[in-house]
């Protein structure tokens, strides 16, 4: 016997519970090797030793887990069907709807503005007071609590009252409608008023028809959220709920499916695979959802941060089926969620650009006011297209025709500061017919906000002009002269200090005198690399060091009053040979700028982005020849060694000898 089954063995013995060990298909006969001293403890428990198993496997090759196994009798178990008269289950054909008395009596609670008027009302004979009517005044009494009443209920003639009505519900309570039921429980987990007799009597209440699966699955969405709002919630039976909605997932369609992604914002790790098993369902309905629904499902995922590759693709197509339904607010949840989880395929692209057309094209004709929301969703179109790192000629350029049209009372500090920045850092001009409007209406709304623009964000922005040849002439002196003392502001804005300052050095055509940073006493590393760019990197490296004649390659070099860091650089000597330094300044010919790219240095149709643009821009105006080494052509396409060689050949042949 090993020593786990030993060990839970002796377990047993010392908590004087009733175990039955089976060790290897072993008998019951193996009870009797116990100890002598607990054989009388054993008879004593004979009973319970016939309802109750401890199921142990025990050897190398274990296939099962232990089961712990109890037997219960018909009166024990509440969810088999059999209980006795007094627990019988639930009858759903016992459910009495409300007559026109109950009806009448709710619309004079309804008619009532504080609890004062509600325990007026029930100075009533008992008997016209039903257990219907009784919930209703419960749940009024309730509501006008929450809503900041601050009138007391706890006096002796209102507490009895209030323990009347209890009385009056508990007594005919499996007769009350499932909604009327949900209210009780919202009642008792929101005001503690209530006494624990009345509120056990709700809870079991709910078990028992949680047993008999009375609840439909929009009923157990809402006493889900009700219960996981309040702390006073009997965690127990919160459970059964969460497990008899999961029970229940066959019943999620179209009707309520929009309820259950919205109760499970209220999910425990414990219940997580309920998420499994919402999506699941959806696939088999979300083309019957309408424009709400798919908002609202959106929403939620992004809450949740539940990302369901199959679910991105079939709103996909659902935008592209039903964008004419869209309208603003639908079209902002459902970029949101794409923009969140970074996904984006054909279909939500060509839906995105036939909604902003035509969007700008109503603006442009005055149908749309230009108010905060739509404002927003400009900004949310820009930054979707930054972060794919998408060029859609279509999007871009209505939205700056949106931008110059409504930039003065349309845009605030965030929604701007999105759209402008995306314009340079994807290396992208509207076309010819906007563009110098475009800008200079990025020149007045920047002028406007200048004073609440965040430094370091205003440094991103002049950079993501600088990127596209836009030098900001007038904003150029406030942060080129400017002291950066904040370290964390130095750390995250240097680099866009410096590739201004690189502009304005290189390409502005008359520079004014600037006072000029070394990238040296800013204290930040221009060299670091991730882990995949480094390998990439290190193997470039080494297959260098076979293929030029001399082993003369400089690593990681950073020009002068630049940000921008060559991987390689290689000194040419006027017969095309690899030179040193000291060799190069007596008979240098020229320089080679080896820079590796990744993928994320691409817009979609392998057009560089505008940081890496005006890298090359200005590697060139600095004497070099730049040439530039594609990730995916390096270690996808060419996978062997002798591929990647042929493939940095083929680049350097023009410019150097080689091996």
């Amino acid at each position: 016997m090993s020593i786990i089954v030993k060990s839970l063995r002796e377990l047993c013995q010392k908590n004087v519970s009733a175990f039955l060990l089976l060790n290897n298909l072993r008998t019951v006969e193996n009870l009797r090797r116990l100890n002598r001293n607990n054989l009388s403890i054993i008879n004593r428990l004979r009973s319970t030793l016939g309802q109750s198993f401890v199921l142990v496997q025990d050897g190398i090759e274990i296939t099962e887990l232990p089961w712990v196994v109890k037997r219960l009798g018909p009166s024990e178990f509440m969810l088999n069907g059999k209980f006795n008269v007094e627990n019988a289950p639930y009858d759903s054909n016992e459910l009495r709807l409300h007559d026109d008395h109950d009806l009448a009596f709710a619309r004079m609670l309804q008619e009532c503005n504080s609890v004062k008027q509600v325990f007026q009302l029930l100075e009533v004979p008992g008997e016209t007071v039903t257990s219907q009517s009784a919930a209703f005044a419960l749940c009024r009494i309730c509501s006008l609590k929450n809503k900041g009443g601050t009138e007391d209920i706890d006096s002796f003639i209102r507490k009895a009252i209030l323990n009347e009505l209890c009385d009056t519900v508990v007594k005919d309570i499996k007769h009350l409608p499932n909604q009327t039921l949900i209210s009780l429980v919202r009642c008792c987990v929101s005001v503690n008023n209530y006494e624990q007799s009345f509120i056990e009597s709700v809870n079991e209440e709910v078990e028992r028809r949680i047993g008999s699966s009375t609840f439909t699955v929009s009923d157990l969405c809402e006493l889900i959220t009700c219960m996981s709002e309040s702390v006073r919630s009997d965690v127990n039976t919160l459970k059964m709920c969460w497990i008899h909605l999961g029970m229940k997932f066959n019943d999620i369609n179209e009707k309520n499916i929009v309820e259950v992604f919205q109760v499970l914002r209220n999910i425990t790790p414990e219940f997580r695979y309920m998420l499994r098993l919402a999506d699941k369902q959806l696939q088999t309905c979300w083309w019957k959802l309408v424009a709400k629904d798919i908002s609202s499902i959106c929403k939620n995922l992004c809450l949740l941060n539940f990302y369901s590759g199959r679910t991105l693709s079939s709103f996909g197509k659902w935008m592209y089926a039903n964008v004419h339904t869209l309208d603003d607010d639908s079209m902002k949840h459902i970029l949101g969620m794409y923009s969140h989880f970074n996904y984006s395929d054909s279909n939500v692209i060509t839906s995105l650009e036939k909604f902003i057309s035509a969007f700008s094209r109503r603006t442009a004709r005055g149908k749309n006011p230009p108010d905060l929301l739509n404002r927003v969703l400009m900004s949310m179109a820009a930054n979707f297209c930054k972060r794919r790192r998408l060029i859609s000629t279509s999007i871009l350029d209505s939205i700056a025709a949106d931008f110059t049209l409504v930039h003065q009372s349309g845009y605030d500090l965030r929604e701007g500061l999105s759209v402008l920045k995306s314009f340079g850092q994807l290396g992208y001009i509207p076309s010819s017919t906007s563009s110098s409007e475009f800008f200079s209406a990025a020149e007045h709304w920047t002028q406007q906000k200048l004073n609440r623009i965040p430094f370091s964000d205003l440094l991103e922005l002049l950079a993501s002009f600088v990127y596209i040849e836009r030098f900001p002439v007038n904003f150029v002196d406030r942060v080129l002269n400017a002291q950066i003392k904040d370290p964390i502001v130095r750390q995250r804005a240097c680099r866009h200090l410096l590739e201004i300052q690189a502009s304005y050095l290189l390409e502005f055509p008359t520079r004014r005198y600037l006072s000029l940073f070394e990238k040296d006493a800013l204290k930040i590393s221009l060299t670091w690399m991730d882990g995949r760019l480094y390998k990439f990197h290190k193997d470039v490296g080494a297959l260098l060091k076979d293929l030029l004649v001399s082993d003369i390659a400089n690593e990681c070099q950073i020009p002068r009053n630049t940000p921008h860091l060559i991987n390689y650089e290689l000194m040419i000597d006027a017969h095309e040979n690899v030179a040193g330094r000291d060799s190069f300044a007596r008979t240098g010919d020229g320089r080679v700028a080896l820079l590796l790219m990744m993928p994320e240095c691409y817009s979609n149709g392998w057009v560089l982005m505008g940081e890496f643009s005006m890298k090359r821009r200005h590697l060139v105006k600095l004497g070099y020849a730049v040439v530039m080494v594609q990730y995916e052509l390096f270690s996808w396409k060419n996978r062997s060694t002798t591929e990647k060689i042929n493939y940095l050949k083929s680049l350097l042949t023009p410019y150097v000898k080689l091996k």
